[in-house]
Parts: structure tokens; C-alpha cells; sequence
């Protein structure tokens, strides 16, 4: 029988307790991974000579219990041109905080409030911009690394999954039931594609068509009209 070899590559957790309960994604750049916690805490970590590079200790406060939305702590982290952004939820409210970190030494570039929170705090990037949405269902466009608010426009129900950036839009499934598309310089609906039941994944965009499923059962492939401001009913999101 095979035997299969795992090798503990951190194990800091005995000298400080904070560094445990890892629950985000994870990325990796040139021997540095990249993750997060359960307390919103954020950990660089050298792969290659297994230490600590640099830890942003959020204000959770350890071992206390939230009482607003427990359970709600955003795993998203994402990299992008030497920068790490994240989605903080703020301990005992219903409040996030988008976070722009210098990948190699985890100075604060930006942070951006959002008082509603984030929803569930699935973060993108494009060429231009920062995206999130919130539980006020309204999408946000912050700009990068300093995160300087670009746009913020109301949807038709909570977007759950990440926006997906494509040729000068942002594409979204909804709770409400639908795709949305959005110009990415000024958050404007562009394009509108219904559907019976609540997109709750992030779509996957493959030259010109965008694929994705619904709580129904079904998984779809549209194709995207080359122009899309004809598929914008009203102008309105």
C-alpha cells in the first residue's frame, strides 16, 4: 500500500496563537503564501525558509465571540501587481473593510468602509479597478491599491459571487435571478439576461460566451452581444 508523505511547512502556531484557524483562500508568489484567518488576521509566510515574512493583526478581538453575523468572516484574498487585497468583516457589526496591502512588506496602500458589509466579500480585479459587492446589494468599484471609491450602483438582488471582468464590463449572477453587466468606468448596466432562478457562483467568461449555473439545476452558456448597449433595457441596474 502507498504511503503518502505530508510535511508540516509553518507550525507557529505555539508561539502565537493568533496564527491558526487559516480559513481564506491562499495564494502563492515567488515563495511567498498568502492567507488569512479566521480573525481577519493576514499572514505572508516564506515558503522557502518556512518563517513569517509579514502579519497584519486585524482588531478582532481573540477568542471573543462575534455577536453580529457570526460566522459571516469574509475568505476572500486576492493578488494583484504586487498588491494583496482582502475583505475584513468588522467584529460585533454588520460592517467590512476592503484592505490594499504592499505584497512584500504588508504596509496598508488603501482601506475601504463599507458600512453594509460585504456580500459574502468575493473580491475581483481588472485592469482597472477593484470590485465587491455588499449586502445592501449594491456593487462597489474602488481603484486600485488605494482603494479611492470609483462608483457604487444598486443591482437586482445580492450578487454572491465574484463580478468577472471582460472586454470594458464586470458580469454578476444575482439573487434575484439574472446576469448583470456593468461598464467598468462608470458602473452603468449595460447588459441584462434573465433568468427563472438565483445565480449563486461566480460565472466563467470563454471567448464571448459566459457560462454559469442556477439553484434550479441548470447550467448555462450565453453568448454576450458584441455590442452591448443594445442589450441594455432602460439604462438602469
Amino acid at each position: 500500500m502507498e504511503k503518502y508523505k505530508s510535511d508540516i511547512l509553518i507550525n507557529l502556531f505555539k508561539k502565537d496563537n493568533r496564527i491558526s484557524g487559516f480559513s481564506s483562500d491562499f495564494h502563492i508568489k515567488e515563495n511567498i503564501l498568502y492567507v488569512k484567518n479566521f480573525h481577519q488576521d493576514v499572514f505572508a509566510f516564506n515558503i522557502e525558509h518556512n518563517r513569517l515574512k509579514w502579519q497584519f493583526t486585524s482588531n478582532w478581538i481573540f477568542r471573543e465571540r462575534d455577536t453580529v453575523d457570526e460566522g459571516r468572516t469574509s475568505r476572500s484574498l486576492i493578488y494583484d501587481d504586487n498588491v494583496i487585497y482582502t475583505v475584513n468583516k468588522v467584529q460585533h457589526s454588520t460592517a467590512a473593510d476592503v484592505y490594499a496591502f504592499d505584497a512584500n512588506t504588508g504596509r496598508i496602500l488603501g482601506r475601504r468602509h463599507i458600512e453594509a458589509g460585504a456580500s459574502p466579500g468575493r473580491l475581483s480585479a481588472s485592469n482597472r479597478n477593484i470590485y465587491v459587492s455588499s449586502n445592501d446589494g449594491r456593487v462597489h468599484a474602488m481603484s486600485k491599491r488605494n482603494l479611492y471609491p470609483v462608483w457604487d450602483v444598486p443591482v437586482r438582488g445580492r450578487v454572491l459571487g465574484a463580478l468577472v471582468p471582460y472586454e470594458g464590463r464586470v458580469y454578476a449572477g444575482t439573487q434575484a435571478g439574472g446576469i448583470i453587466g456593468l461598464d467598468e468606468k462608470t458602473g452603468k448596466r449595460v447588459y441584462y439576461y434573465p433568468t427563472r432562478h438565483p445565480i449563486p457562483g461566480t460565472p466563467a467568461i470563454e471567448d464571448g460566451i459566459i457560462y454559469f449555473a442556477t439553484n434550479g439545476g441548470s447550467i448555462h452558456a450565453v453568448r454576450l452581444p458584441e455590442d452591448h448597449t443594445s442589450a441594455s433595457t432602460d439604462g438602469k441596474n
